[in-house]
């Protein structure tokens, strides 16, 4: 096979990959409130397109103040 030139060009595209569906998901272990039972706060759900944005907001059950011993525990859950 012979080519009709002896030269080749490789072009880059800016190519993007919209809406992949996620796989698995992704939560947060909380409380329903105070004292109350654990459950799961899903930030991504097992099918929901990707890229993803979004925001959550949770309160402590206990106030710390700075400097003081203590620390915020949480839990995050995949699949």
């Amino acid at each position: 096979m012979t080519l009709a030139t002896d030269r080749f060009v490789i072009t880059r595209t800016a190519a993007s990959i919209d809406a992949i569906p996620a796989s698995h998901s992704i939560g947060i272990e909380v409380r329903t409130r105070a004292g109350g039972s654990l459950t799961l706060d899903y930030l991504v759900k097992e099918g929901d397109l990707l890229p993803k944005k979004g925001g959550c907001h949770f309160k402590t059950e206990t106030s710390l103040k700075s400097q003081s011993p203590g620390s915020i525990r949480f839990k995050i859950w995949e699949g």
